[in-house]
């Protein structure tokens, strides 16, 4: 993971440290396919920013594995295509 920083850590406990302290500010920014809980994130709970509902309460996919049918119902032991995961992106 390439983290934004002033000085370089190569590994060790300052490396882990300076990665948690950055997920950790990265989940305080809304995440911009989530948004508000109108759509949803390709990335789901691997995602590193704050999937927040109107609310402002957090959100967390039931599982990576499964998707919502046409019905509204859950599909067990769903694996999504690449184009799945990454068709809502606007490169």
């Amino acid at each position: 993971m390439v983290v934004p920083s002033d000085h370089l850590v190569k590994s060790g406990p300052n490396k882990e440290g300076l990665v948690e302290d950055y997920k950790a500010l990265l989940k305080e920014i809304p995440c911009s396919h989530f948004n508000k809980g109108k759509s949803q994130c390709p990335f789901m709970n691997s995602c590193l920013y704050a999937h927040l509902l109107p609310s402002g309460t957090p959100y967390e996919y039931p599982w990576k594995e499964n998707k919502l049918n046409e019905q509204g119902e859950w599909v067990e032991d769903y694996e999504p295509t690449l184009a799945e995961r990454f068709g809502n992106l606007n490169f």
